[in-house]
Formats: structure tokens, C-alpha cells, sequence
């Protein structure tokens, strides 16, 4: 928890270009596990502590930790239940964004933000198949996606730079 207020921190205080070159960076390392069909896996609790700090700055800054707790907490939880905690522990993480915003007063649309949590649940639901897929542990399709992540982070990275 306090590696995630200090994301929330970071993502409040820092520019938003950086935070963005942070999300794809962290989206091409993930994409680049995909493609090379291999894991982040922790096995020493210095590890899991260590994965476990930074999955909690990084789902404070861009919500894009939950490979980092993943690997700590995949032991723990069913794998055919993996996903369905996610998508529960993200609503309590976005909750935590919120409230920090209103804090320091970043105005937001409510009405907008209500409006996008039907397209996170579709998201959600679409993401179990993907899951199940990646679940079957088919290489193919890790690295099809994978390089698509890719290329959506370099095309992300050169609008960033190119501003």
C-alpha cells in the first residue's frame, strides 16, 4: 500500500509525457516477455518483496503492475480465478486514484468516467478469453500479440518524442 500512494504521488506530481513514456516502456517489456514465451517469476521472498513494492509504485503511477503482483500472487490464487481478482483489486486501485484527484483537486467528468466502466467490464470479459488463450500456453499467440504490443508502444513512443 504505500508503494501505491507513492505512485499515486508520482502520477500526480510528474509530467504527463513522462508518465507515458513509463507505460509504454513497462507495455514493451511485458510484450517482449510474450514474444520470447517466458515469465517473471519470483521464488525468494526478497523477490516477491522486491516484485511486490514495484507492482505497487507502477498500479499507483499507470495501473500497469499487475504482472510485478501477479508473479508474487499466482501461487496463491487459482489460475482460472487470477483474472477475476485483478479486475477486483484494479476497481479498489482506480478507487484509490480518485479519491487522491478530488484531494488535490484535478477536476474530473463524472458522468464521462461512469460512462467508461461498462467498457472496462467488456474489457474484463474480453480479457478471460485472451487469458484462457495465454492460459493454453499458446506460443504462437503470445508473440502475435506481443509484437503488436510492440509496435503500438514504438508508434506511442515516436508521437511522444515527436511533440
Amino acid at each position: 500500500m504505500p508503494a501505491k500512494i507513492i505512485g499515486v504521488i508520482g502520477l500526480i506530481s510528474l509530467p504527463p509525457n513522462i508518465m507515458t513514456v513509463i507505460v509504454y516502456l513497462i507495455t514493451s517489456l511485458y510484450a517482449l516477455t510474450w514474444i520470447n514465451d517466458s515469465q517473471i517469476i519470483s521464488k525468494k521472498n526478497w523477490v516477491n518483496n522486491l516484485l511486490l513494492v514495484l507492482g505497487g509504485y507502477l498500479s499507483g503511477t499507470s495501473l500497469m503492475g499487475g504482472a510485478l503482483l501477479v508473479a508474487v500472487y499466482m501461487r496463491h490464487i487459482d489460475i482460472k480465478k487470477l483474472r477475476n481478482t485483478l479486475f477486483v483489486l484494479w476497481f479498489f486501485l482506480v478507487s484509490i486514484k480518485m479519491a487522491a484527484f478530488l484531494i488535490v483537486g484535478v477536476n474530473i467528468d463524472w458522468r464521462f468516467s461512469l460512462m467508461l466502466i461498462p467498457v472496462a467490464a467488456l474489457g474484463h470479459f474480453v480479457g478471460l478469453r485472451v487469458h484462457d488463450k495465454i492460459i493454453e500456453n499458446d506460443t504462437k499467440y503470445k508473440r502475435w500479440m506481443g509484437s503488436i504490443l510492440i509496435l503500438v508502444c514504438i508508434i506511442g513512443l515516436v508521437k511522444v518524442f515527436s511533440s
